[in-house]
């Protein structure tokens, strides 16, 4: 983590250093005796409040301070406020209190106003106490669940020659214990229907402590040596996704000191990024939301008489890295899954596993891994290490025994992200006796990888971005990939891309290709593509449904080696997305119908729905009808005639906003907030509820016995308001909420006068009146 320091501290006021802050007696010479508990009888020893001021700054307080001859002594409590650190300037105790001898206090020098019972008192930067301010965003809590079950489905029929049907099923149940689900796909084809089961698991997420336990189907942790495979088993471990506020790597840590207070810019490659208010004296400020990559910071300090200065370093922030003393970690034990996709319980060897990472420094970040079973065992180490400003460097080793013998496998790796330019290069060898569990031993495994990617930023004229895979696999075939691209933004027009792209393989010979697209953009919801390469001409035209409910399509074609003809028209409602494909291609002709949506189970109800995707909310407008239901000011849905809406797709353990809008309320319905925030669990159902009362609002015409109208400003109360209201011209008073037989009384300059409003009417907005009151009796 690099450290920042600037110095704000300028001697802005003129101060005078003196021994003791008195103008009479004379000042006595700095002695450590005249500090002493006990003074010689003629040394007088007074209490008095003295007004402060600090660096020519008032502090609007009186404060007690001691006086004993010519030396004045404040309490150490009253030093704490004023952020002044007292060192080990000698003290004394007065009833009960400590105080401080001023004079003695490394940086402070002042004098005495006699006239003004002034102490003013000059404090160097470097006297203040530390002030430190993290800029993180605050923990979540997830907002309270109700218990829900979802089924999501994700439907295929397609007609060819022969008819098929697919599908890919979801389902489960969740509340604040956690959650049970389960994953199947089904297919349908040549008379014959075959059903498997992908994941049944149960999860339970602990925010709190950042810890996630699954217990059925998942996959293993993996290492910057090692792949993920999936298991069915048991898994526990670190999972940071569930504070996505919280910030794992090393960051900056700017510091500075100010003699006056000052307004604090922290500017992230020229964008502001945080402003605070600093103090008098030091400060720190850490946890910055960085930009990842190399970047710039700029510290702009501004003090209150508009004095500027600013700092510029460069730095260099991975995600890659973990802050010194965090650690990630997790468990795993079960066995392995065969054939995951085609059969639903096929399990291959037992086998226990665990990795540890943790953040050393913050330029080093250190790990290990090991997996175990039968006829495996398998361990490796690895490190990522910040070179700043140039970029980061890794490397991993492992080594392996199995029935084939004992192997080993390196990789190194270093990567530079910039504003200009990004690079990343890689290198793998296994020796040929390695074996991974994760690799299962039928799979083809790689000897040598090689892999190198850049890219460059050339401003408004675009960007260009390169690539390089060179893999050698254990059987000697080897596969080259060359790529590359260029994309520009033709101001207002649209999007220019260009590609091309070489691969070379023993088994599959050479091939090239290369192209030119290009990207327009009507409006926010439609555009136009077409592409030609030296195989063919293609274009497409597109229009996405809305967020809330409506239609869409998509026509595309193209000519060349593949001639082809393509439809697509697609719905969006309440109760999922829906789209109907045709196409022709080099003479044959296809159909498909897609269908996704789900079905929940919440309010003790089930309802037809969208994909519930990673959570949702079960958002109520009591009695109201087809209110808008907005995320993060996009229209998404519309209650039903329950007044319930379901809002699905929202992001869990984030702060997700809902609001509605006051135009779909009517008049006489009395509104609460109108936006809330909701924090979801994973697939859960965050509930949101939107008061809206209804309401009876008129106007009233009041007039004093005699029948003239009652006063402009009158307080006018009653018995079922929550607040009073006033009088206006004419005798009239709004009523928030006008109820049958309500009794208004207004506190008149004759006396209290009281009327009943019998009958309030039904028309909304009326205007009712003139009701003459009745004075009360004294």
């Amino acid at each position: 983590m690099r450290i920042l320091r600037t110095s704000a501290g300028l001697c802005l006021y003129p101060m005078v250093s003196v021994s003791a802050l008195a103008h009479t007696p004379p000042p006595l010479p700095f002695d450590p005796g005249i500090f002493a508990a006990e003074l010689p009888d003629h040394v007088l020893q007074e209490q008095l409040f003295l007004n402060v001021e600090i660096n020519g700054r008032d502090t609007g307080h009186s404060f007690l301070f001691i006086r004993r001859g010519p030396l004045f002594y404040s309490r150490t409590s009253d030093l704490a406020g004023w952020r002044v650190n007292p060192g080990d300037a000698p003290r004394i105790v007065v009833d009960g209190e400590e105080f401080v001898a001023i004079p003695a206090i490394s940086g402070v020098t002042g004098e005495m106003d006699e006239p003004h019972q002034t102490l003013r008192l000059t404090v160097s930067g470097a006297a203040f106490r530390n002030v430190t301010r993290q800029v993180q965003q605050q923990p979540t809590t997830p907002t309270p669940s109700i218990f829900s079950a979802f089924l999501n489905y994700d439907l295929a029929f397609e007609a060819r020659k022969n008819a098929a049907a697919t599908a890919f099923v979801e389902g489960g149940v969740s509340d604040d214990w956690g959650l049970v689900a389960n994953r199947m796909t089904l297919d349908h084809r040549a008379g014959r229907t075959k059903l498997t089961r992908l994941d049944t698991y149960f999860l339970k997420d602990s925010p709190d402590r950042l810890t996630r336990l699954i217990v059925g189907d998942t996959i293993t942790g993996g290492a910057s040596w090692s792949r993920s495979a999936r298991f069915a088993g048991i898994r526990y471990g670190t999972e940071f996704s569930l504070q996505p506020g919280f910030i794992t790597f090393p960051t900056l840590v700017l510091t500075g000191n100010n003699a006056l207070p000052s307004e604090v810019d922290i500017l992230v490659n020229n964008a502001l990024q945080y402003r605070t208010q600093a103090e008098e004296g030091p400060f720190t400020i850490g946890n910055l939301p960085l930009v990842t990559g190399a970047g710039e910071v700029t510290l702009q300090i501004r003090d209150a008489l508009g004095v500027e200065r600013s700092v510029t370093t460069p730095y260099y922030v991975s995600r890659s890295l973990l802050r010194p003393g965090l650690s990630e970690w997790s468990v795993e034990a079960g066995a392995l899954r065969d054939h995951y996709g085609y059969r639903s319980l096929s399990y291959g060897e037992g086998f226990v596993a665990g990795g540890y990472r943790r953040g050393l420094s913050d330029r080093l970040t250190a790990g290990a891994r090991a997996m175990l079973s039968q006829d495996v065992q398998v361990a490796g180490l690895e490190a990522t290490i910040i070179a700043a400003p140039v970029g980061e460097l890794g490397g991993a080793m492992a080594a392996s025994s199995s029935i084939y013998g004992t192997g080993l496998r390196y990789r190194v790796y270093g990567q530079h992200i910039g504003r200009g330019w990004n690079a990343a290069l890689s290198f793998e060898h296994s020796s040929r006796d390695f074996r991974h569990l994760e690799e299962r031993f039928y799979q083809k495994i790689a000897r040598y990888q090689l892999q190198a990617v850049g890219g460059v930023s050339l401003g408004p004229w675009g960007n260009i971005g390169v690539s390089y895979t060179d893999v050698t696999y254990q059987d000697r075939d080897r596969a080259r990939i060359l790529s590359a691209n260029y994309s520009l933004a033709v101001g207002d027009i649209g999007y220019l891309n260009a590609f091309a792209l070489a691969t070379r393989s023993r088994t599959s010979g050479e091939d090239f290709t290369a192209g030119v697209g290009f990207t327009i953009p009507f409006s926010a919801r439609s555009s136009g593509y077409v592409q030609a390469d030296d195989r063919n001409l293609t274009g497409e035209l597109r229009l996405t449904p809305p967020t809330d409910r409506g239609w869409g399509y998509r026509l595309g074609a193209s000519t060349g080696e593949i001639e082809r003809r393509q439809a697509e028209v697609s719905w969006r409602g309440q109760a999922g997305d829906y789209r109907l494909q045709a196409a022709r291609a080099n003479g044959m002709s296809a159909a498909r119908l897609l269908a996704s949506g789900g079905f929940v189970w919440a309010g003790g109800e089930a309802r037809l729905a969208r994909r519930l995707g990673d959570a949702m909310a079960y958002v109520t407008v009591p009695g109201r009808a087809n209110i808008g239901i907005y995320e993060e000011n996009r229209l998404v849905a519309h209650t039903d005639a329950d007044g319930v809406a379901l809002v699905t797709g929202l992001r869990p353990y984030t702060r997700n906003k809902l609001s509605i809008s006051p135009q779909d309320i009517p008049l006489e319905f009395a509104l609460g907030p109108m936006e809330m925030t909701v924090v979801p669990r994973i697939h859960g159902a965050a509930l949101a509820n939107f008061d809206a009362q209804q309401s009876h609002p008129a106007t009233v015409i009041l007039h004093m016995p005699d029948g003239s109208p009652i006063p402009a400003g009158t307080t006018v109360s009653a018995l079922d308001l929550p607040s009073p209201s006033f009088v206006g011209y004419g005798g009239e008073v709004f009523v928030d909420d006008l109820k049958p037989d309500m009794r208004l009384l207004a506190a008149t300059p004759s006396g209290r006068c009281a009327v009943t409003i019998s009958d309030p009417g039904t028309a909304i907005l009326p205007t009712l009146g003139p009701f003459r009151c009745e004075l009360e009796e004294s």
